[in-house]
């Protein structure tokens, strides 16, 4: 199924390591499941009846390196302790794992106020290592009655709400401190990274189907002979540049979509894409060879690459919206931009909305009262108040489409 481009989600007690499972996590066509129920052997032992706890954590842990895996924590008698749940999380985190699912047994369904006190601690747990903690499986779904999800809510021993509460405060400070205000959201998030995975299956029949419904679009990534768009051309006119001019195309994709040639000068252009790894592969699959080869970089880490003030224009086409920590991006995308050179930002609307949120979808970009605004249901950046004094913002609208211009200042 994998062969054929099917999304599996697999259900493995983890025993036995396999390697079709593993690259079907590489390709991103595959996600688990694994109901280990403790975290430490003895536990293990015990409810298993198999000596095989730290070939599951192990087997896990290979996974975790390839794609999406979810650790599970069904509550029976032998686990419902704080020493045993926090020792599986930390196991969890160590392991790689990202996602947590706590549950109560469908067949002993009986949950009280030490169970919703154990799923709550869980919660502050997996909060402060970064992890993602859902509620679900069959206990969950079939009792419903018992109304999991909410009774565990707030239900946690003080020290555990205080000792969150002071790493809330402690980040708050951070961010002050640092004048680095970032919305909240992370790589960590098991949304986004489901979300990458969809992104490179979409690429993949995008390539194969030579650009489906898009064909236009694939000829004119493909071809070496395309010209500059216009508007970009016009945000280089009377710019002191260099004899190339250097163009980063951020997201770009398999296939740049900045065109070749302009006015006959020469133009550099510097496509970067989390995923270019695995574009490379699925050119050469389908012998498709690009004008213009991406290459590996996250626009949350542009500097680590490219020297500040190295780029005449920064590119980036519906990308902000899928940073998973997009103020973050923004201001690489200027750091690395010469001063007086422009970052253009073409987004679609509210784009996170339209989506659900889902995926790689987690913001929206929206205009209000005419400044720039990014974010989703739990919160909003002003992009035009928190970089007006580096950059001048000009945007323009049409239909549901906002291409946003930031000049950088002379000064920086």
């Amino acid at each position: 199924t994998s062969d054929y481009g099917i999304r599996n989600s697999i259900a493995t007690n983890g025993t036995i390591y396999s390697e079709v499972l593993a690259q079907g996590l590489r390709l991103g066509r595959a996600n688990i499941v694994c109901s280990v129920d403790a975290g430490r052997a003895e536990t293990y032992l015990k409810i298993k009846e198999r000596d095989y706890f730290e070939r599951v954590w192990t087997n896990l842990a290979a996974y975790a390196k390839y794609g999406h895996v979810v650790a599970k924590y069904i509550f029976i008698p032998q686990n419902s302790s704080k020493k045993e749940l926090v020792a599986f999380i930390r196991r969890a985190h160590d392991s790689g794992i990202k996602e947590i699912v706590c549950d109560v047994d469908a067949f002993s369904p009986e949950f009280g106020k030490k169970v919703a006190s154990l799923i709550s601690l869980a919660r502050d747990e997996a909060d402060e290592l970064g992890l993602n903690l859902s509620i679900g499986g069959c206990g969950a779904v079939s009792f419903p009655e018992k109304g999991v999800d909410k009774k565990s809510k707030g239900a946690a021993f003080f020290p555990f709400k205080f000792k969150k509460k002071i790493s809330f405060i402690k980040e708050i400070l951070k961010i002050r401190l640092s004048g680095e205000p970032e919305l909240k959201g992370g790589k960590t998030n098991p949304e986004w990274q489901s979300g990458l995975k969809d992104e490179i299956a979409f690429w993949e029949r995008w390539i194969k189907g030579k650009g489906l419904e898009w064909s236009e679009d694939f000829s004119f990534r493909c071809s070496s002979e395309t010209e500059l768009q216009t508007y970009i051309g016009d945000l280089l006119t009377d710019k002191n540049m260099d004899s190339d001019v250097r163009i980063m195309d951020v997201g770009a994709g398999p296939l740049t979509r900045i065109g070749k040639r302009w006015n006959g000068r020469n133009i550099a252009i510097y496509p970067v894409d989390i995923a270019a790894e695995f574009f490379d592969r699925l050119l050469r699959r389908y012998d498709i060879t690009p004008p213009v080869k991406t290459m590996v970089g996250e626009v949350e880490h542009l500097s680590q690459h490219f020297d500040s003030n190295y780029f005449d224009l920064v590119y980036a086409e519906n990308l902000l919206h899928c940073s998973y920590k997009p103020l973050t991006a923004l201001r690489q995308m200027i750091q690395v931009v010469k001063p007086g050179g422009t970052v253009v930002l073409v987004q679609s609307l509210n784009e996170g909305r339209k989506r659900n949120y889902k995926g790689l979808y987690q913001w929206d970009i929206f205009l209000n009262k005419g400044d720039v605004m990014i974010g989703n249901a739990d919160s909003a950046a002003n992009l035009s108040c928190l970089f007006r004094n580096i950059v001048k913002i000009n945007c323009h609208v049409e239909n549901e489409w906002v291409k946003v211009f930031l000049e950088k200042s002379a000064l920086y």
